[in-house]
């Protein structure tokens, strides 16, 4: 047995019946903990309290890369995000709150808009830069 150190999911579809009287149907996910001698996905079995092949299961789809996830915040002291105002090209700026590290290693600054949302500074369609505090000592 070989330990899944690279995170790895394996998918099943699960089905549904719509009111149409149609099938639906989506896919989840369960952690590949480890591979066999052979190379195949191991997932828990919670109701076994084992380890068991991935494609055991009759609705098995797949097994793929896991979407990164957060393994680290960052304090962000003192770094802001600018941005361009849509309505008159001025330019405005929000501090950053924290820096999400992911467990693919991309660092995301986090900042909060006038609604109380967050997300990532670099997603706003109206995102200039990041300026961090060295920046602004050395134009001050």
């Amino acid at each position: 047995m070989i330990p899944a150190t690279t995170p790895y999911v394996a998918r099943y579809r699960q089905t549904f019946d719509r009111a149409d009287g149609t099938q639906g149907s989506y896919l989840t996910d369960r952690p590949v903990i480890a591979w066999d001698d052979e190379g195949e996905a191991l997932v828990a079995a919670d109701e076994r309290g084992r380890l068991v092949l991935a494609s055991g299961y009759s609705n098995f789809d797949s097994v793929r890369p896991a979407d990164p996830h957060v393994v680290a915040v960052l304090p962000a002291t003192g770094w802001l995000a600018q941005y361009k105002d849509d309505s008159d090209e001025s330019i405005f700026t929000r501090p950053v709150l924290a820096f999400l590290v992911e467990s693919n290693g991309d660092c995301k600054p986090l900042t909060i808009d006038s609604d109380g949302f967050s997300d990532d500074a670099r997603e706003s369609e109206n995102f200039v830069q990041l300026i961090d505090p060295g920046q602004m000592e050395a134009e001050a």
